[in-house]
């Protein structure tokens, strides 16, 4: 199978490195020069693509004249004034000339207000940004022209991220006054992303879903052990109480048999 990854970063770089070692022909994508080049050193097919600049086919007929498409583009609400869902439109029309036999689209599990426990069934469009959110899974699960005939669409909701760079001992460190210390903690480990990505392209029924250590603890107890893995001053926390959200991952590991690398939040911690 060959496999386009749009966005070879933090998690794309990683991910194309365990695909190709498992026998995937694999293409990626990064958009400067300088980043193809880290992909090529690294024996990966690159392709510059920067959706800012409308590119055209022939100079992306490599990314996505492919079997799988991964779409990982991060959407950067919270800096504002981006144009995510217009960069995601010109990729979707770079796509209609072909036919997927799977589209993986990466997205968030902030598509879900903070209303209790929440599973797939759950988004809702309480902000802009969840609206956006939403509206970026809809390009490309709705249509049918993106896929070959037996072909499958999925979304994975990635949880926030922690990994390899991404230690979560310094999310919090040294802070005061931090609100919502009982709100459940919603992380996913790189190891688990990359895995459950793998797991999708082998399965053989599409859907939605969520990717989330299973385990949850409050933010105050587990900040002040991540800050206190990294001898790092730990966060204090007022008393006011916000809304709680805990995500629920299971439906990953009932439907397709996907087993958590990192079950727990302990144990992810201790992998950072």
């Amino acid at each position: 199978m060959k496999v386009g990854i749009t966005g070879c970063g933090w998690y794309g770089m990683p991910l194309a490195l365990a695909l190709a070692a498992s026998g995937y022909q694999v293409v990626g994508s990064k958009r400067s020069q300088a980043g193809c080049r880290t992909l090529t050193d690294a024996g990966i097919e690159a392709v510059q693509l920067d959706l800012d600049d409308a590119p055209s086919l022939s100079q992306c007929l490599p990314l996505v004249d492919v079997d799988a498409l991964i779409i990982n583009i991060p959407p950067g609400l919270r800096r504002g004034g981006n144009d995510y869902l217009g960069r995601l439109e010109r990729l979707k029309s770079l796509l209609l000339p072909h036919r997927l036999h799977r589209l993986i689209f990466i997205s968030t599990t902030g598509v879900y207000p903070n209303i209790g426990v929440v599973s797939e069934a759950d988004a809702g469009a309480d902000s802009d940004s969840m609206v956006t959110l939403l509206k970026a899974e809809a390009l490309f699960t709705e249509p049918s022209e993106l896929l070959a005939p037996g072909g499958w669409v999925f979304v994975l909701r990635f949880a926030g991220l922690i990994g390899p760079g991404r230690h979560p001992g310094r999310f919090l460190a040294g802070r005061q006054n931090v609100s919502g210390a009982e709100q459940s903690v919603n992380l996913v480990h790189l190891a688990d992303c990359i895995a459950a990505t793998q797991c999708l392209l082998e399965a053989e029924t599409g859907g939605v879903y969520n990717l989330c250590i299973p385990d949850h603890m409050s933010k105050r107890a587990f900040y002040t052990a991540a800050t206190r893995a990294l001898y790092l001053t730990t966060p204090e926390f007022n008393d006011i109480e916000l809304a709680d959200k805990r995500i629920l991952a299971q439906r990953i590991c009932d439907q397709l048999g996907y087993v958590y690398r990192y079950p727990t939040l302990a144990s992810a911690l201790a992998a950072c």
